[in-house]
């Protein structure tokens, strides 16, 4: 948030005012960065507010790395205003609340789901929060000791969680649980709503790096049909039609597309991107979901989509089915082959060593259409490679070794 600072008033060569400067000289594609560390060691003749004033409510305030699940990162470029829009639209109603808002962290703070609640509201509303460095089996003791009634993370953590019954009675004091960063199927949902007597809102946050949190639900309102929200204040939400996609419930589904001034100015260095990931001003998120009562609903990544006999599956559809077996603990599915050898591949991994492929597949074909089975390939393994951020990284998947499980 401080990367446009004027450098007249700081050490360094002087540069024009909209240019990304530091005094360490660490650049990147020709753009250079500041520090806040550049920002304290100002002279202390120099007021703080003139420095601040002085830039454009339009000039870069963050540089913001994509995942890189399955290629190489971008790196999204975000305005101040971008920022301050997206800070003001997430504020919720928590003089509402019939509870002291106490949160623990334990997502990377540098991700795009995070960062607006543990770097900036944080401090902005004065809400009382613990950071973790990362999630580990102390969890559930520190939501405990410090009385925690929020928490944010990505469905692995919920997954964690659930295999940790020893735990559950500490979780108790547990309002709200967020989550991003991927799906949560509903057997998943079932299972985490499971551990409480009383059950907290978990409560679904959808969202891009290159535009942050798109769609969730704001307190009061829960929900659990599967959407993963409504739309945040100033941004627009449309379906974009696409061919070969089945109607759900009685809704024709297709691309996300998503518009307002919080979404990014493009991607850092990387014009050919940038031009790619808009369509008439519409940034295109690559998912696949509909609308329906005001409500967004997600079916998929497009690119993660298999073509079986002409047919489009989706891998979380399938994942979602596997995790209903008591006996499975966790899943990926991914798409393997081309043309007409294209066929899922689910990765498994077994709560039970008596779990066989069979038996995976008698329990698949019992609850999805013939086609979306026959042709799967079973795969066993010890665990599912995971990025920092909780996402699944197919790529990894691809490349392992594995033995028959056919």
């Amino acid at each position: 948030m401080f990367a446009d600072i004027l450098d007249e008033h700081l050490p360094g060569p002087a540069q024009d005012a909209k240019t990304l400067h530091s005094s360490e000289q660490f650049e990147c594609n020709s753009l250079a960065m500041r520090s806040l560390r550049d920002l304290l060691h100002s002279p202390s003749n120099v007021n703080l507010h003139t420095l601040l004033d002085r830039i454009s409510v339009d000039d870069t305030a963050a540089l913001m790395p994509t995942s890189g699940t399955t290629g190489l990162p971008k790196v999204a470029i975000r305005t101040h205003r971008s920022m301050m829009l997206e800070l003001e639209a997430l504020a919720d109603e928590t003089a509402n609340k019939p509870y002291e808002v106490r949160r623990l962290f334990c997502a990377p703070i540098f991700h795009a789901f995070s960062a607006p609640e543990m770097l900036f509201n944080a401090l902005r509303l004065g809400h009382v929060s613990y950071f973790m460095r990362r999630f580990d089996e102390s969890f559930a003791q520190k939501v405990h000791d410090f009385d925690i009634t929020e928490t944010f993370g990505a469905p692995a953590m919920l997954l964690r969680l659930t295999a940790m019954p020893g735990s559950y009675h500490l979780l108790k004091t547990l309002r709200c649980v967020a989550y991003g960063g991927a799906p949560l199927g509903g057997e998943l949902r079932r299972r985490v709503l499971g551990m409480f007597k009383l059950p907290p809102r978990l409560i679904p946050v959808y969202g891009m790096t290159e535009g942050g949190w798109f769609t969730t639900f704001k307190y009061p309102e829960d929900d659990g049909t599967g959407s993963v929200g409504r739309v945040i204040p100033g941004l627009e939400i449309k379906i974009a039609p696409m061919r070969h996609l089945q109607p759900v419930d009685q809704q024709i589904p297709g691309e996300v597309l998503v518009r307002g001034p919080r979404i990014m100015q493009g991607y850092l260095g990387n014009e050919e991107a940038t031009s790619a990931a808009f369509e008439d001003g519409w940034l295109k998120t690559g998912d696949i979901g509909y609308l329906s009562n005001g409500k967004l609903y997600l079916i998929d990544r497009i690119k993660d989509m298999i073509k079986v006999n002409g047919w489009q599956v989706s891998p979380v559809e399938i994942q979602n089915v596997l995790l209903q077996s008591e006996d499975v603990l966790e899943s990926a599915v991914y798409g393997s082959g081309f043309g007409v050898d294209e066929h899922p591949v689910a990765c498994i991994v077994r709560r039970s060593a008596r779990l066989t492929a069979e038996a995976v597949r008698e329990h698949l074909s019992s609850r999805l259409a013939s086609y979306k089975v026959r042709t799967c390939e079973i795969r066993f393994v010890e665990s599912i490679p995971k990025s920092s951020t909780g996402k699944v990284v197919k790529e990894l998947l691809r490349k392992m070794e594995f033995p028959s499980n056919a």
